[in-house]
């Protein structure tokens, strides 16, 4: 159920709120609240909801701020409310010319209300106004009511319709990373059941309602009595009851309305506050990695961090991620997989926009980065990430172990090698500053020609035999330097026999005319092939 936009700036909290452009869009409807955390963040957007934003994540496209408008038009935005005092003291005239021609309400929001104190209202009106539509099933719904202003967890949800229904019940949003049952459902039903209504076509169903909202699904284990979570929430997530003894009754189906409209305001909640924090965390994130903070700022900054919880260090390892061909849903799962998952490591997450990532890992006894920089360590990190938030192709660049008072220093670090790990070509790519040292010494343009006469000069022979015959001299040569001229090691490395890699370090030797064995050709050798990548470009 939903209110318009001019209902709520009628309720008491939203005083003092200013409609500074889209006047004539205050009849849009609304149902739900939430915090633009980044400019990307509109692709997010359900429809129908109050869009609120401190306009931090504005303040990178500024230029782009009319399209941003047509986008939440577009994807039914109810409206669009932003504080003007802290970042951006007032919006382009071009912006609000725009949401008047679509009609897209801008609402000027007082600076000391807090984002809390906007959305419990509005979830409020809108409970209240499904609860005088549904008055008849006034104690049903009022059991579920309490529980929501009680502040009830979603597993007493589940437990509270189940103990109503007499009947187990599952509930599951992939949007959320929600999956619970009661406790009479072991894992083996839950999965089967999902599995189940998945996988089961419209035409096996049958809607028990005149509003199609729920339906049901034969299935070995019963009756699956299935109910959609609010679309705002997730199209597709699902409340469900196992009815095994087939015995549904009207109350019921009254029960399961209610829990689903109580566990949707729940999840749009507790969206809204995930909402806020990340907007806390990336903007505190973002004032860390600001060249431009003085020091006595910088001491300040620390001392607010402390104090909303953040657990902070001396060290820190800053990592610049870039997710390519990512589609609108996978960037969304990563995102709350992010926040939702690297805080119990005190990873701080902040969103640099075109789909990149950076993370501040901090330098703990267990990460051991000494060894290696961190490597390990990320490693190990990004293949869970690409594990549980379905992403197969990355590029990650880290920089130096640096103290948090060089959070700047260190970004430049990890953008540069962020940068060498997209142009080596290989997805999956991660890159050390410390890897990228030689090449800012070589990257000059004046110096490249030279350059690549050197490289031609110690490597062309071996190239054009590679490229006429299909073999791997270079790539032979350059394991068995990197691992200090050790045929078992190179062998083992490249899956070849020992001797194979004898006879093309032989053949290499014939073919350059010189010996591999030196420590000072080596060296050359060594140099010739750090700086073919570069060349392999142009």
């Amino acid at each position: 159920m939903w209110i318009t936009v001019g209902d709520a700036m009628r309720l008491d909290a939203l005083q003092g709120v200013e409609v500074i452009a889209g006047a004539k869009g205050l009849s849009r409807m609304l149902n739900s609240v939430t915090v633009l955390d980044a400019p990307d963040a509109v692709t997010w957007l359900k429809g129908h909801e109050l869009v609120l934003t401190s306009t931090f994540p504005l303040m990178r496209c500024q230029l782009e701020l009319n399209r941003m408008v047509d986008d939440m038009a577009a994807r039914q935005v109810a409206a669009l409310g932003i504080k003007l005092n802290r970042f951006m003291t007032e919006l382009p005239p071009a912006m609000l010319q725009r949401a008047d021609e679509v009609r897209l309400p801008i609402l000027s929001l007082p600076d000391e209300i807090a984002w809390i104190d906007i959305i419990n209202p509005i979830f409020a009106e809108v409970m209240a106004l499904n609860g005088a539509l549904l008055q008849h099933a006034e104690p049903i719904r009022n059991s579920f009511n309490d529980l929501l202003l009680s502040g009830a967890t979603l597993h007493e949800f589940v437990a509270a319709l189940s103990r109503l229904v007499q009947k187990p019940v599952i509930v599951h949003s992939h949007v959320a990373q929600l999956k619970l049952a009661s406790s009479d459902l072991n894992e083996n039903v839950v999965t089967s059941a999902l599995a189940a209504l998945s996988q089961a076509p419209m035409r096996r169903t049958k809607p028990l309602t005149d509003k199609h909202d729920i339906f049901e699904l034969e299935h070995s284990l019963g009756r699956l009595i299935c109910c959609r979570l609010d679309p705002s929430v997730d199209a597709n997530g699902r409340l469900v009851l196992l009815d095994q003894q087939k015995n549904l009754t009207q109350s019921d189906l009254w029960c399961l309305r209610h829990a689903r409209d109580a566990i949707s305001i729940k999840l749009l909640q507790s969206r809204a506050e995930s909402c806020i924090a990340r907007e806390v965390q990336n903007e505190f994130v973002q004032s860390l990695l600001d060249s431009g903070v003085s020091d006595t700022a910088h001491r300040k900054l620390l001392q607010r961090g402390r104090e909303r919880g953040y657990r902070l260090y001396e060290r820190y390892l800053v990592v610049a991620l870039k997710f390519p061909r990512l589609k609108e849903s996978a960037l969304r799962n990563l995102s709350d997989f992010f926040y939702q998952k690297l805080g119990s490591e005190d990873i701080l997450v902040g969103w640099i926009g075109n789909a990149r990532f950076v993370l501040l890992v901090p330098e703990r006894p267990e990460t051991n980065f000494s060894a290696d920089g961190g490597a390990a360590y990320m490693k190990s990190l990004l293949q869970d990430i690409g594990h549980q938030g379905g992403v197969a192709h990355w590029h990650a660049g880290l920089s130096q172990i640096l103290p948090i008072s060089r959070m700047a220093r260190g970004l430049e670090q990890a953008e540069y090698a962020l940068r060498h790990s997209i142009q080596s070509g290989h997805s999956c790519e991660l890159k050390l500053h410390d890897d990228t040292s030689l090449h800012r010494i070589f990257s000059h343009s004046a110096i490249q020609n030279e350059i690549y006469s050197y490289v031609q000069e110690w490597l062309e022979p071996l190239l054009q035999h590679d490229q006429r015959h299909q073999s791997r001299l270079i790539d032979t040569m350059r394991v068995f330097i990197e691992n200090s001229g050790n045929y078992r090691e190179t062998a083992r490395l490249l899956h070849v026999h020992p001797n194979t890699v004898r006879y093309r370090i032989e053949q290499a030797e014939r073919l350059t005319r010189r010996s591999i064995q030196q420590p000072k050709l080596r060296f050359q050798y060594q140099l010739a092939m750090y700086l073919l990548p570069n060349l392999e470009k142009r």
